[in-house]
């Protein structure tokens, strides 16, 4: 395609000449004012000014003719007076003539002004010469003269004046229609402009603006009109052409395309062991596979293309286990299944679970899955909890029976060989057996503790442990235990650090469990590190709890081996020669007491390097106050 005949050229064209016509009217408007205010200067500024000027001179010589007549009846010692004044108005008068001559422009009013210049300087050399009896009579009549020629100029300057005017009025109503005409001109030629670029250019957009509605509509056949103007235009509509027969071509291919695409999809959803129906924006059935028929024999007759769903319903609800009644109050309804995630049993024995997605056209494709086998899982699951629960309740009760049980022969062995060893009824005679009754005691002792610590993990497994709140002091209770700590640690070989003073620390709880929960951490401590290793117990309060750390640099376990540990009975060493004794209850205690007082519990360790067992309980109370200092 050519330059010169584009749309854009076009345009340009126009809007050039456009801008050629605009700019030359602009000129000519500039040039017309400049004329005039040329007109009006010259008017103004010339012949105006000259006859102001001439009567001046006039007035000035006329100043100059009484001084002289004053002069000549004036005594002789004021004449000098006279003299230098008449001086001052004759240069002023002269003056005046240089400008009246810069300001007329016609010839005559030249040769006037060099005539009175002439005159007036032989008059005022006569002035000069003149006597005290000279004759005034050559004064006189120069005066006359020059007073005439006055009078004669103004005449010049009026009568060039009124010609100038009329040059100027016939100057500026030339320059006027002039503009009119070139205004019109300048019009005419935008209208024809405007109606060369509607017909080049907007009457075939409009064809093809047409054209291109009725083929959005869908109207492939509509003809294109064609265009020889070489332009965008003709372009465009040879596209729209081209486009039009690729469109319906496309078109072509795509409906044979979807026809070979509803097989496949039908092929795949009879392959399908779930039953699919699509739905229309209408909730008519589009595609129904054989699996529904499957699913819902008493509907099997009513899967058809373009069978309303509402009534393919009726007959699918006579094989629910709860069919909908007369009025309609059953959940099973169309409203129920369309939100889909719904699970329904059939009266066959079978369950199926319906999902329902909108589709982007704003019908609904419906899944029917069977989900007997998942039913029947959940089934044998549940039972199996129901059996792990009666199994888990009934380890409980045996623990806490046969703790109760042992604890009472234990009270009495413990009773007995409290008693021996105090030789209550008599004193041993052979020491061998102050020492069994001693160690009688020990384990007695020993194993009481164990089985209370079964009891209390059996309670606490069971929900039945026993806890009463009572507003505890966790300084003293805590540094009672330090105390204790400090006690062991030091006939083992092992260094300790634990504050001396704390703040006030109030919780809501149980003494008791407190106590047993810090002894345990610090025997736990105690019995995993080696001899001359440390022991550390710290306290960190804020205003909402406070958090006691027991650390050691003991034998340290894995993560693998803090899960086992906080398991009842678990042993990170389960070998029957191991090196620590325990029945593996101390830190699933600790968790499940700190649990019952609102608190939480966090270890940290490392293999080798120790372990650290944090305890986190809310405060009740936490005044600023020290009751005994601060915490270490």
């Amino acid at each position: 395609m050519s330059f010169r005949f584009t749309i854009g050229t076009k345009l340009l064209a126009a809007f050039l000449g456009m801008c050629l016509i605009i700019g030359s009217m602009g000129l000519y408007s500039y040039f017309l004012l400049q004329r005039t205010g040329q007109i009006v200067v010259q008017t103004y500024d010339g012949p105006l000014m000259a006859i102001n000027y001439g009567r001046a001179a006039g007035l000035h010589f006329e100043r100059m003719e009484k001084l002289l007549l004053q002069r000549r009846t004036s005594p002789a010692q004021m004449r000098a007076r006279f003299d230098n004044e008449l001086n001052r108005l004759y240069e002023t008068f002269l003056s005046d003539l240089d400008v009246a001559a810069d300001r007329s422009l016609a010839p005559n009013e030249q040769d006037q002004i060099r005539s009175l210049g002439i005159l007036a300087a032989e008059w005022n050399e006569r002035r000069v010469s003149l006597g005290a009896e000279g004759s005034y009579t050559d004064l006189e009549r120069l005066g006359a003269e020059i007073s005439d020629g006055l009078d004669l100029l103004v005449e010049f300057n009026a009568g060039n004046s009124f010609v100038e005017r009329r040059k100027a009025q016939d100057a500026i109503d030339r320059f006027l229609t002039q503009n009119i005409w070139i205004s019109f001109l300048a019009l005419v030629t935008s209208i024809v402009v405007a109606l060369v670029l509607r017909r080049k250019i907007v009457r075939p957009l409009r064809q093809a603006a047409r054209v291109a509605d009725h083929l959005s509509r869908g109207e492939f056949e509509t003809p294109v009109p064609s265009s020889n103007s070489g332009d965008e235009t003709a372009a465009l509509l040879q596209s729209m052409q081209f486009m039009r027969d690729e469109i319906a071509r496309m078109m072509e291919r795509e409906k044979t395309r979807r026809h070979s695409a509803e097989n496949r999809l039908f092929d795949a959803l009879e392959s399908s062991d779930e039953g699919v129906v699509l739905l229309d924006e209408g909730d008519n059935v589009l595609l129904a596979n054989s699996q529904m028929s499957g699913f819902f024999p008493s509907a099997s007759a009513e899967f058809v293309r373009g069978a309303p769903f509402n009534k393919v319903l009726d007959a699918m609800f006579l094989m629910f286990e709860e069919p909908p009644g007369a009025d309609g109050s059953t959940a099973l309804s169309w409203s129920s299944l369309r939100s889909g995630g719904n699970e329904h049993a059939l009266n066959d024995g079978r369950w199926i679970n319906v999902v329902a997605n909108e589709t982007r056209e704003g019908g609904v494709i419906l899944l029917f899955v069977d989900i007997t086998h998942i039913k029947q899982r959940e089934e044998e699951l549940r039972e199996a909890k129901l059996d792990a629960e009666s199994a888990s309740a009934a380890k409980s009760s045996f623990l806490a029976n046969m703790s109760h049980e042992l604890r009472t022969p234990l009270n009495a062995i413990i009773g007995f060989s409290e008693l021996i060893t105090a030789e209550v009824f008599g004193k041993l005679e052979n020491e061998q057996y102050a020492e069994y009754v001693s160690d009688i005691e020990a384990s007695g002792k020993r194993l009481l503790s164990v089985v209370n610590n079964v009891l209390d993990i059996a309670q606490s497994d069971s929900g039945g442990s026993e806890f009463v709140g009572r507003p505890v002091d966790l300084d003293d209770l805590v540094l009672r235990c330090a105390d204790v700590g400090e006690e062991r640690c030091s006939s083992h070989g092992l260094s300790f650090e634990a504050p001396t003073k704390l703040p006030e620390l109030i919780v809501q709880g149980d003494a008791d469990k407190l106590k047993r929960v810090f002894e345990n951490l610090l025997d736990n401590a105690v019995k995993f590190t080696e001899p001359g290793g440390a022991v550390r117990l710290h306290v960190e309060t804020n205003e909402d709890s406070a958090k006691i750390t027991v650390a050691d640099t003991g034998i340290g376990m894995t993560a693998k081996d803090i899960e086992m540990a906080l398991t009842p009975f678990g042993q990170v060493d389960g070998r029957l020669e191991r090196k620590y004794e325990g029945a593996g209850l101390g830190l699933p205690l600790v968790q499940s007491f700190v649990k019952l007082h609102g608190g939480s519990i966090e270890i940290k360790s490392v293999p080798g390097k120790g372990t650290g067992v944090s305890v986190a309980l809310p405060l009740q109370q936490n005044t600023s106050t020290a009751k005994n200092g601060h915490a270490a």
